[in-house]
């Protein structure tokens, strides 16, 4: 008799931690689970899927963090408050994502909205998951943040891509009252990138095209740069004031970021084939020019190529920025991506698109 007290003693213990007190007390409240998918999933695992489609980074394997809280804990957040209601919160819940865009805790526990027919709560996410990551850190980001120097891993392109996600109906919310018996509709979210794309695009025969000189007969290998690009906020940054994306930085560092590394091919078109290097940079609103250095390798002989962009580049949150080397055989076949043409002196003008990157 005792074990059996004791057993539902701590039964309740775990359900009032999952579903926290101030519950109604309706004979027909039952606990609701917290349904949450991604609004416009999109399965992107390769560079040249990055280009071709200036969408999202996610895949399947993508790992996400959550934060569920209570409404006054989301108005908080507005005046830069501390406030922190311990009776119910999911912090940075690690969540995996299947390939309808469901998102499902790592730990399988399910989530649930908390007790109570009026009580509105706020959901927030992210991507790629930081098992370190607070409130605090994830929404006034402090200190250094940036990205990586060295960007020519697929892998690491992913980790330097940042994505904030709100519900698409806005938050907070309350909880939906349905029928007994019927599935409550799932939360909706809307992942946007914070951070800035550049995709280079290009072949071996446009960049040496523009040489006065051929260096050399052939290319074994290259590496591609792109300098005085933004990679860092030194002060960090925060929340805009409709807390759905993050302000751009007060100010930037410039650096060099390694693009890509490559091996060039042995066929006979070789020089035709097309390459794409792809980084991401800080936001970051007022133009500055920037270049790109080519470091190509034939045996133990190098040689350096540089090209210029013709006009000064912002690189604005959520946006991809296209390059191609300008050339006579280019055209105007594809309006819906950013293109500014570069060539060794940047002497011609620019023609600059814009095209938001969205899931």
């Amino acid at each position: 008799m005792y074990i059996c007290i004791m057993a539902m003693l701590v039964m309740t213990a775990c359900t009032s931690d999952m579903l926290p007190e101030g519950g109604a007390t309706d004979k027909d409240e039952s606990a609701t689970p917290l349904c949450i998918r991604v609004d416009g999933f999109v399965s992107m695992t390769t560079r040249a899927a990055l280009a071709d489609m200036p969408g999202g980074t996610l895949s399947s394997d993508t790992r996400l963090g959550v934060f569920v809280m209570y409404e006054r804990d989301y108005d908080s957040l507005a005046i830069g408050s501390n406030y922190r209601n311990i009776s119910y919160s999911y912090d940075n819940v690690e969540c995996s994502i299947d390939n309808a865009g469901n998102l499902y805790p790592a730990n399988g526990e399910p989530l649930f909205y908390p007790m109570g027919r009026d009580v509105r709560i706020a959901v927030f996410a992210y991507a790629p998951y930081d098992s370190s990551m607070t409130r605090e850190k994830l929404f006034a980001p402090k200190g250094e943040v940036g990205v990586d120097c060295d960007q020519h891993h697929e892998a690491v392109i992913a980790s330097n891509d940042f994505l904030f996600g709100t519900p698409v109906f806005g938050n907070p919310f309350s909880k939906p009252h349905n029928n007994i018996g019927s599935m409550p509709a799932d939360i909706r979210l809307n992942l946007r990138h914070q951070r800035s794309r550049i995709v280079l695009d290009f072949t071996l025969r446009e960049l040496l095209e523009l040489l006065d000189t051929v260096p050399f007969a052939h290319v074994d290998s290259f590496s591609v740069i792109a300098e005085n690009v933004p990679v860092e906020a030194p002060v960090g940054y925060s929340l805009d004031s409709s807390l759905t994306n993050f302000a751009h930085p007060d100010s930037v560092r410039r650096d060099s970021v390694r693009l890509g590394a490559f091996m060039a091919t042995e066929e006979l078109n070789a020089l035709d084939t097309r390459y794409t290097s792809v980084g991401i940079v800080i936001p970051c609103t007022e133009p500055a020019d920037m270049s790109f250095k080519f470091i190509l390798m034939s045996g133990t002989d190098s040689h350096e190529v540089r090209l210029h962009a013709q006009t000064p580049v912002a690189f604005e949150r959520g946006t991809s920025v296209m390059f191609r080397i300008n050339t006579e055989d280019n055209d105007d076949s594809n309006p819906d991506v950013d293109e500014i043409p570069i060539d060794p002196d940047g002497s011609n003008p620019a023609a600059a698109r814009k095209c938001q990157l969205c899931l």
